[in-house]
């Protein structure tokens, strides 16, 4: 049993009342995307619908992206150790090194949270999430390509935490 949404938290044995239970059971099923139409739903939902995808997108694409660069960390930030490693860190050693990129990351994605939080608020949410998700796949490419510098690689990492956040908004 369920109470109801006005707060009554009596149950019907106790009030000598029955509920039908034809109005607590939705037996709609979710449309799949692009069959709006043939299903009555409106395009607003396959709109929604839509969108919460892409942010799944946005967050599988990072989460991603940072599996497979955690367990790698530790190898290229040791100059020397393997042919894929940084040439230099200087002027960190190994262990704040990898700090560092932790660090960076995370302070863009503080910085993010309170520019995209303005952003989205001035254009909408929906506009900015957009922008977040290209951004961040953009970062996440460009990860790869400047991986040979370390100072690259610190950098795109902080511009992957600025665009990183989409879900925070």
């Amino acid at each position: 049993y369920e109470p109801s949404c006005k707060g009554d938290s009596a149950r019907p044995e106790e009030t000598g009342t029955t509920r039908s239970s034809s109005n607590n059971v939705d037996n709609d099923k979710e449309p799949i995307l692009g069959t709006a139409s043939l299903t009555g739903k409106s395009t607003s939902d396959t709109a929604a619908q839509r969108a919460a995808y892409a942010a799944m997108f946005a967050v599988f694409v990072d989460a991603i992206n940072m599996m497979c660069i955690a367990p790698n960390l530790p190898i290229l930030v040791t100059p020397g150790l393997h042919e894929d490693s940084f040439p230099s860190t200087e002027p960190f050693d190994i262990a704040t090194a990898q700090y560092a990129h932790d660090a960076v990351e995370a302070l863009g994605m503080v910085i993010s949270n309170f520019v995209f939080g303005y952003i989205a608020d001035r254009i909408g949410s929906r506009k900015a999430i957009l922008l977040l998700m290209i951004g961040s796949c953009c970062t996440s490419v460009g990860i790869y390509l400047v991986r040979s510098n370390y100072w690259s690689f610190i950098a795109m990492t902080f511009a992957n935490g600025l665009f990183g956040s989409a879900a925070a908004i």
